[in-house]
């Protein structure tokens, strides 16, 4: 099978879950992953044999049963950076980028900036931040066992040692988190938690809900800001005066954030929009 070939097959396999455009790139994204070459070598040698033992079956079964293709090829994009993932990792999403480039817009690359990522997953958000502000020091934290594996996976894939990684149930009031991070001050806590009410899940594509860790997706419909109040609320005793608390927010409640938030007293509370124009983006700052 040429190049040329396998691209159209896994394109029309992937049309029955994905738009074309989706489907065209998720091809070419597994035509990268199987050869080793760039997207420029395969479109200058569209003739090009695939390799005849890998199993072309079973990938096409993983496709048409909505697994993601990040999954697949175990690795994905974000803020320029490769990051591995497989079980127990959210995959990073564009939107998620949108909310780093804000972060690091706000700072000064030359200050030792004091930073916590809040539910770190694959360690994305955490990662990026320390490669962009190498003069911070960085903690990450989350209660998943497999999340906690991916990020010290990338940490140690991308050299970070301005970096930290610890299991920590954000859930739990401050007085019963450790001591280690308790006794820290942050200039910066960050967070994209899980948002989506579970009512929610049926409308979802099966790629999200049939493969992505719920416990990082979806909140009880009776309390969707649980997260947000948790964590916005531990945040008072581990930022400083003045200190920032960003997150990535769910499009349908953001004005139930902005309520929150001036009621636990946070200051210059600013919602922002991504690409899409939908309000995705959080900043407010301790008093």
């Amino acid at each position: 099978m040429t190049v040329s070939q396998f691209i159209s097959h896994i394109t029309t396999v992937c049309s029955d879950i994905y738009n074309y455009r989706e489907s065209k790139s998720i091809a070419y994204l597994l035509a990268y992953d199987l050869l080793g070459e760039s997207k420029v070598d395969i479109i200058l040698n569209p003739n090009k044999e695939i390799d005849s033992t890998i199993n072309i079956i079973e990938l096409y079964d993983r496709l048409k049963s909505g697994e993601p293709v990040q999954y697949i090829i175990g690795r994905s994009e974000f803020c320029n950076l490769e990051f591995e993932i497989g079980k127990g990792a959210l995959i990073p999403r564009p939107e998620t980028e949108e909310l780093i480039d804000w972060i690091i817009y706000n700072c000064d690359k030359n200050t030792a900036t004091q930073i916590m990522d809040i539910g770190t997953g694959s360690g994305c958000i955490a990662i990026s931040l320390a490669k962009a502000l190498p003069n911070s020091k960085v903690m990450a934290i989350d209660v998943e066992l497999d999340a906690i594996y991916w990020a010290n996976k990338n940490a140690k894939k991308h050299d970070i040692s301005n970096m930290s990684i610890m299991i920590q149930d954000a859930l739990l009031p401050i007085d019963k988190w450790s001591e280690v991070i308790t006794k820290l001050t942050f200039d910066i806590i960050v967070s994209n938690p899980p948002y989506i009410p579970q009512l929610d899940i049926e409308t979802m594509d099966v790629n999200v809900k049939g493969y992505e860790p719920h416990s990082a997706l979806f909140v009880p419909d009776n309390d969707p800001l649980l997260f947000y109040r948790s964590i916005a609320t531990s945040a008072l005793a581990l930022l400083r005066s003045g200190g920032e608390l960003y997150f990535e927010i769910y499009e349908s409640f953001w004005s139930e954030m902005n309520i929150m938030l001036t009621e636990l007293g946070y200051k210059d509370i600013e919602i922002k929009e991504d690409i899409n124009s939908k309000p995705r983006m959080c900043r407010c700052v301790k008093k």
